[in-house]
């Protein structure tokens, strides 16, 4: 009697142990973007054909080269490299593909208005209100 009561308990633990599931993250809008993004190219659609083709990307080199640092909660930073500048920035989003970026810097406020596209490890934000087009590629730092 007590083996089989001992076998029953295993196999109810046993059944409540694996019925539990891990939950899935939830990805949302923001936290595919709330991270930091280093500038690796940029350019302009000078074919305005609405695409960016190769011939019409610049590398950006090291030196030149700045990070967004969006935080959740719609705050952040814009970095120089080598941290040789540090500027404040709230952003929010505008539909399902637009983001607005408020940046201060030396007491001068600028307000961006950017198309956006997230990939696993990149971010590219097109200001179509320039013609043509002009893009900004970045990576997951």
């Amino acid at each position: 009697m007590k083996f089989s009561i001992k076998i029953s308990l295993f196999l109810i633990g046993s059944f409540f142990f694996c019925s539990c599931k891990k939950e899935t993250p939830i990805i949302t809008q923001e936290s595919r973007v709330t991270h930091s993004w280093k500038l690796r190219f940029q350019g302009s659609d000078i074919n305005n054909n609405g695409a960016f083709d190769q011939n019409e990307k610049n590398m950006v080199s090291d030196s030149a080269a700045f990070s967004y640092q969006f935080k959740s909660g719609g705050t952040g930073f814009r970095v120089g490299n080598n941290s040789s500048f540090i500027d404040t920035l709230t952003w929010y989003f505008v539909g399902d593909n637009g983001m607005h970026i408020n940046l201060k810097s030396q007491g001068i406020e600028q307000s961006l208005d950017y198309l956006y596209e997230v990939g696993t490890d990149e971010i590219t934000l097109t200001d179509t209100a320039q013609k043509p087009a002009f893009f900004r590629n970045f990576i997951l730092q």
